[in-house]
């Protein structure tokens, strides 16, 4: 795979820096435009159902990353 193809279906995670594969759904969680890591998700109280391939419950932002409300 080429560098340009990686980098575009991977991401950081907000809150602890792991690259995350974007082209995974377990791997990792979209939450008001962040992408979480996969621990990071389960840590804020998501929940993964394999059968489904979809987060059934999301994981909660802490407050410092959620989009501002001016």
């Amino acid at each position: 795979m080429e560098r340009r193809e990686k980098e575009a279906e991977s991401e950081l995670c907000a809150l602890c820096g792991e690259e995350v594969d974007t082209m995974d759904p377990a791997g990792h969680a979209r939450v008001q435009g962040r992408t979480l890591c996969r621990d990071c998700s389960r840590r804020l109280g998501g929940v993964y159902n394999p059968e489904r391939e979809v987060w059934i419950r999301p994981p909660t932002l802490p407050e410092s990353l959620r989009p501002r409300q001016d």
